[in-house]
C-alpha cells in the first residue's frame, strides 16, 4: 500500500490569478464583538447618550467631552469560547480561552475659566474582535457527500491537460502555474490536488478529457472536521470632543484599525469500501489561511442634555476600509491501494500569496437615550442600524474595476440584510459601590436567518470608587447559532457558539 502526501506549506508564490475572498470574509470583519472597559462591558455597551467612558468613544466620539477631569483607563480581559456542534445526531464541543489587555486609553480635559465649555483630546486602544476559536465536528455521513465530491465539482469542466504536470515540470511548478492561470486559479489547484492525490480519475485518459469520476466508494463514511482560528481586530482611536454649553457635546474620531486572522482546518474521512475501481480508503485534506492588514474609519457624534434627567445621543460610524492580503496553503493525504505512477514521489511545499484587496465594511447609525437619576444611578438604551448591503469587496489595484469581485458582491446584496442592534444598560449606586447589568440583541445579517442566527448577550458587574481611583469588574456573554459546511456543498453542521468575557478595569483621575 502506498501513502501519498501533497503538502503545500512553505515556498512563497505570487498568485495573481487567484481571488478566494468570499462573503464569509466580509461578514467576519464587519461584525464586531467589542468588550471594552469593565464598566462599558457590564452595561452591554449602552453608552451612546452617556459618554464618560473611553470605550464609549467607539459608539459616540462625543463621549470624552463628558469627562470633568483628565483620566487614564485600562482593562484586562479573559476570553472563553465554547462551541457545541450537532452533526448527524452527534454532539461535539470544543473550548478556547485566552487573556489579553483589551483596552487602554486616556483623555486630557481643558476647561474654559468661568464657563461650562471645555475641550477633550483622547487616545484609546480597544480590541474590537477576538477570533480565537476551536470547532470540532464528528459524525457518520453514511452514503452522503464525501470530500471526493468537492474535488469532482472543481475538476469537472477542466481539461486533464490543464491540471497535469507537464514535461520537465515539478509538482511545485505545476501547482504554481495553475494558480497563476486566471482561468483556473484556486479551482484548478483543488482539481490538481484531487487528481494527483488519487481521489478522482479522468473518464478518458486524454488531454482533452473534461469529466472525472470518484476513486472513493462509501456507504458508512466517518467524517471528522476541526477548525482552529486565532487573531483579532483592534482600533486605535484619536478623538477630539467639546462641550459647547451646559447642554450640548460634540465629537469626532479617526480610527486606525489592525487586523490579523489565521485559520487552519483539518478534514479526515474513513470508512471507505475498496474494490478494483475504488481504491481510496482514507482522505485527509487540510487548509491554512492567514489574513493581515490595516484599515481606517471615521466617526462623528453628539450628546444633548434635555434636562437633568434625559440625555439623547446620535452618532455615525463610517465604513472601515480594510487593506488586506491573504496567504493560503493546502495539503492532501490519501492511502492508496492501487499502483499508479501519477501519484508517486510527490512531496512539495508552496504558499499562495494573493494580491492585496479591500473590504469595505458597513456604515452604522446609532441613536441613544439615557436617563440619569442623580447620584442613585442611570438607565441607557442604544439602537444601532448597520447597512450590511453596502459592504463590498474591492480590487485595490483598480478601485473602478468591479468585475473581479462582482459575483461575491452580488451574493452580498442578495443574501444579506441590514442589522439592527439594541443595547440596554443600567447602573445603581450605593454610596461608593456601583452595581451594573445589561442586555443586547442583534439581528441576523442573513435574510434566511438560518446560516447565522440572531445574537443575544447579557452582562453584569460592579465597581468601587476610591476617589481618584476606581476599580471595575464585569462579565459579558454572547450566544449565537450558525450552520456551517465541512467543505463547499457538503452536509450542514449546526453550531451553538457561546462567548464569555471576564473584564477587570482600572480608572485613574489626573
Amino acid at each position: 500500500m502506498k501513502k501519498i502526501i501533497l503538502n503545500i506549506i512553505a515556498l512563497t508564490a505570487i498568485s495573481g490569478g487567484i481571488f478566494a475572498q468570499t462573503i464569509e470574509d466580509v461578514l467576519r470583519y464587519s461584525n464586531e464583538n467589542l468588550v471594552g472597559s469593565a464598566r462599558f462591558s457590564a452595561m452591554s455597551g449602552a453608552f451612546g447618550a452617556l459618554g464618560g467612558d473611553m470605550s464609549a468613544v467607539n459608539i459616540n466620539p462625543a463621549a470624552t467631552a463628558v469627562f470633568n477631569n483628565s483620566i487614564i483607563h485600562f482593562s484586562g480581559n479573559t476570553y472563553h469560547n465554547l462551541n457545541e456542534a450537532l452533526y448527524k445526531g452527534n454532539y461535539r464541543d470544543k473550548h478556547q480561552g485566552n487573556f489579553t489587555i483589551n483596552q487602554i486609553g486616556g483623555a486630557l480635559v481643558f476647561k474654559a475659566p468661568n464657563s461650562s465649555k471645555k475641550i477633550s483630546i483622547g487616545f484609546n486602544y480597544d480590541r474590537t474582535n477576538n477570533f480565537n476559536n476551536n470547532v470540532l465536528i464528528r459524525g457518520n455521513a453514511g452514503s452522503e457527500n464525501g470530500i471526493d465530491k468537492f474535488f469532482l465539482n472543481q475538476a469537472n469542466g477542466l481539461s486533464l491537460y490543464s491540471i497535469s504536470i507537464l514535461n520537465n515540470q515539478s509538482a511545485v511548478d505545476a501547482y504554481f502555474d495553475i494558480g497563476n492561470d486566471a482561468s483556473l486559479g484556486s479551482r484548478g489547484q483543488a482539481a490538481f490536488l484531487g487528481y494527483y492525490g488519487g481521489v478522482i480519475n479522468p473518464v478518458a485518459d486524454t488531454d482533452e478529457n473534461t469529466q472525472y469520476t470518484s476513486n472513493a466508494q462509501y456507504n458508512n463514511l466517518n467524517q471528522t472536521y476541526q477548525e482552529k482560528s486565532n487573531g483579532y481586530t483592534s482600533s486605535f482611536t484619536a478623538n477630539m470632543a467639546a462641550q459647547l454649553n451646559e447642554h450640548f457635546y460634540i465629537g469626532a474620531a479617526l480610527n486606525y484599525r489592525t487586523l490579523f486572522f489565521e485559520k487552519t482546518t483539518f478534514h479526515t474521512e474513513s470508512g471507505f469500501v475498496t474494490d478494483k475501481d475504488h481504491s481510496v480508503n482514507r482522505i485527509l485534506y487540510d487548509t491554512h489561511l492567514k489574513t493581515e492588514g490595516t484599515g481606517v474609519s471615521l466617526s462623528v457624534g453628539a450628546i444633548a442634555k434635555l434636562n437633568n434627567i434625559v440625555r439623547l445621543g446620535l452618532s455615525y460610524q463610517s465604513p472601515t476600509w480594510y487593506f488586506l492580503q491573504d496567504e493560503f496553503s493546502e495539503r492532501i493525504e490519501t492511502n492508496e491501494g492501487a499502483e499508479d505512477d501519477r501519484i508517486r514521489d510527490i512531496d512539495f511545499n508552496i504558499i499562495n500569496v494573493y494580491p492585496e484587496y479591500i473590504i469595505r465594511t458597513p456604515q452604522t447609525l446609532t441613536g441613544s437615550i439615557g436617563l440619569i437619576f442623580g447620584k442613585q444611578g442611570l438607565l441607557s438604551v442604544d439602537i444601532a442600524h448597520k447597512t450590511m448591503e453596502s459592504a463590498k469587496l474591492q480590487n485595490n489595484s483598480d478601485w473602478s474595476d468591479n468585475s473581479v469581485f462582482q459575483e461575491e458582491n452580488n451574493l452580498i446584496r442578495s443574501s444579506l440584510q441590514n442589522v439592527n442592534t439594541i443595547r440596554v444598560g443600567g447602573e445603581y449606586r450605593i454610596k461608593a459601590l456601583s452595581l451594573r447589568a445589561g442586555f443586547s440583541y442583534e439581528t441576523s445579517p442573513y435574510k434566511n436567518e438560518i446560516t447565522l442566527g440572531d445574537k443575544t448577550g447579557v452582562s453584569f458587574g460592579l465597581g468601587y470608587n476610591f476617589g481618584s481611583f476606581r476599580l471595575d469588574a464585569a462579565y459579558r456573554g454572547f450566544q449565537q447559532s450558525y450552520n456551517t459546511e465541512l467543505f463547499p456543498a457538503s452536509t450542514i453542521a449546526s453550531i451553538e457558539n457561546m462567548k464569555n468575557n471576564f473584564t477587570l478595569g482600572f480608572n485613574f483621575q489626573l
